[in-house]
């Protein structure tokens, strides 16, 4: 690999971690009750690809 593949791998992971931010962030946005979006957000968790996976579950151990 070379720089340029590194960095768009880089790219990459930092794009799915800001996607796991909103995805969290608008889910306790729209969501009422605190508990009904934890309970989303593990439902997410089971579907969600490994970086995306990692983000909502330090979420979720808060």
């Amino acid at each position: 690999m070379d720089i340029k593949d590194l960095k768009a791998q880089e790219d990459l992971k930092q794009r799915i971690k800001n996607l796991g931010d909103i995805l969290v962030e608008e889910i306790m946005k729209n969501s009422k009750k605190q508990d009904r979006a934890k309970e989303l957000l593990k439902k997410a968790e089971v579907y969600c690809p490994g970086i995306l996976r990692s983000e909502i579950s330090k979420f979720l151990n808060d």
